[in-house]
């Protein structure tokens, strides 16, 4: 608990120096986000105004703050923490307000191995209420690391805590999960703590159809429904998914596997396994055909007979995976979308010898017309050339933003000093007030004065750090793209298509492809369709 008296001991000779650059970092831990909900107040609000009280007193200012919005077990799954061991490795940082060493980092060896090297390396201390931490200093190191360890420790015994309760829960016939399945809302229990499920008229509606035209058919014929078949006529017939997209044979299928519907929860049927690629933990989730199986407290939409058939037809018409001897063949996969519907677009092949790959959009009656990839291809590459050589062209503006970062450094400087000085002079007003120069009146009113004076500071300084840090974003962000965009024209066509794939990816964020006019057979080779290129810079 942070107090007054806490603060109170914070010395002349502390190892922070005023004209230092300071950081903090924010992150809210489980028992936080409790707090929250109980008592309806922002965690991360308050531990900001606890650091910045605890940096006024220590004479020093916080430049720049790093917020972890995402919860995640281990340093690569938090953007803002590598963001932060990053500067950190980079020397920026002479020392990081956090309001306990074991919001760093709470991984594995590895991870708090990462967080205590960089600090330990770069000589940046670790700022906390109740103590200085320095990385150089043998004790603090141990007592830091001893810190983290502990950390996850208490990490894993609550995970398995939370775990425990949570199959507890789905044992009992609960619904553990946030986002309710299609043709059911999530209701809170009445008498009990916890969630089940309640169906929602309209789409149990829509549920049962889709399980009858898979096991019976429309009725006027013997003949069943496919997935396919399915999903056209719910879209034809204007019965959409609850996010208002059409349906697809993916999520046909998902509904007809799900037992929820028959009154039944699974649990761990995507249970996390990580492995480690290139040296980095990879979780992927994949389905687990032996999880737990759970009757449910909710009431069921189909009776359990009906979905043991359309199961039996699923276990004789099962997906075909694609063969290991098989290899992407799409240079634009997943970066290419449709600006009629916004499906991803899709390279088509042919079995007829020599007629070329097509560039086709995947959604059913969507009025885009399809092209030749090749051709789409081609011209993705002339316009990555068009906007290099446009980059290449702003050596000047370059210049120019280099002595505005130059003039942002000096104001952020200029802004420190006066902080500095502030401090030095709400110093003398309490030397004045003790001494007896100014009554209380007059100290009262002289430190309002340099409250209100200090607080202006610290909002400019904030503003321009802010700048600061954008335009040298934007500064390196232009010098990486161009010799990246030379490389990849001058090498493309001996590149595979995953590595056309991959270089196209680091370049471009998407692009959007238009057309609605047909080639004849007189302009052929005529290019109608525009594309819309979103690169991954910024223009100044």
């Amino acid at each position: 608990m942070i107090t007054d008296k806490t603060v109170s001991h914070i010395s002349s000779n502390s190892p922070l120096e005023s004209g230092g650059m300071y950081c903090a970092y924010l992150r809210k831990s489980r028992d936080d986000i409790e707090l929250e909900r109980s008592g309806g107040y922002d965690v991360l609000k308050r531990h900001r105004e606890t650091l910045l009280e605890l940096s006024h007193r220590y004479g020093v200012v916080i430049s720049k703050f790093y917020e972890e919005v995402v919860s995640g077990d281990s340093i690569d799954s938090r953007p803002e923490m590598c963001s932060l061991l990053k500067d950190v490795d980079s020397g920026i940082w002479d020392g990081v307000f956090v309001m306990e060493v074991e919001r760093l980092a709470r991984g594995d060896t590895i991870d708090q191995g990462r967080v205590s090297r960089s600090f330990q390396y770069s000589d940046t201390l670790i700022v906390t209420p109740l103590k200085i931490y320095d990385p150089s200093d043998e004790y603090d190191e141990e007592y830091f690391e001893f810190g983290l360890f502990m950390s996850r420790r208490e990490y894993k015994t609550i995970k398995r805590r939370l775990n425990r309760g949570r199959l507890r829960s789905v044992q009992d016939g609960k619904y553990v999960g946030n986002i309710p399945p299609f043709g059911y809302e999530r209701v809170r229990i009445e008498g009990d703590t916890g969630f089940t499920l309640a169906p929602l008229p309209e789409e149990a509606t829509i549920v049962k159809l889709i399980f009858e035209l898979y096991v019976h058919g429309d009725g006027s014929t013997p003949v069943r429904y496919g997935m396919q078949r399915i999903a056209d006529y719910l879209n034809l017939h204007n019965l959409f998914p609850r996010k208002g997209t059409k349906w697809t044979i993916s999520s046909i299928r998902g509904i007809l596997s799900n037992p929820v519907y028959c009154g039944y929860l699974r649990w761990n049927r995507r249970k996390a396994v990580r492995k480690i690629v290139d040296g980095k933990i990879e979780v992927s989730r994949p389905i687990n055909h032996d999880y737990d199986l759970c009757k449910g407290l909710h009431e069921p939409i189909i009776s359990v007979e009906l979905y043991n058939l359309a199961e039996e037809i699923r276990n004789q018409n099962p997906c075909v995976p694609v063969g290991t001897q098989h290899s992407q063949k799409n240079p634009l996969a997943g970066l290419v979308y449709c600006s009629e519907c916004g499906a991803a677009m899709q390279r088509k092949s042919y079995y007829q010898a020599g007629k070329e790959a097509s560039f086709i959009c995947p959604t059913r009656w969507c009025p885009t017309v399809s092209d030749y990839l090749d051709k789409v291809e081609h011209e993705i590459l002339l316009s990555l050339q068009k906007i290099c050589d446009g980059y290449k062209y702003q050596s000047a503006p370059n210049e120019i933003n280099r002595e505005s970062l130059d003039s942002k450094r000096a104001i952020i400087e200029a802004k420190q000093k006066e902080f500095s000085d502030i401090t030095s002079r709400r110093e003398s007003l309490f030397d004045f007030l003790e001494r007896g120069i100014y009554t209380e009146a007059i100290f009262a009113e002289r430190m309002k004065k340099l409250e209100k004076e200090k607080q202006e500071i610290e909002t400019a300084l904030s503003a321009i750090t802010a700048e600061y840090d954008a335009l040298t974003f934007k500064i390196q962000e232009q010098e990486n793209f161009i010799p990246k965009c030379e490389t990849l024209l001058a090498n493309y066509d001996s590149l595979t298509p995953i590595e056309k794939n991959n270089a196209l990816k680091e370049l471009i964020e998407k692009i959007v492809y238009s057309k609605s006019e047909k080639n004849t057979r007189g302009n052929i080779d005529e290019v109608l369709f525009t594309l819309d290129i979103f690169p991954k810079i910024q223009r100044f």
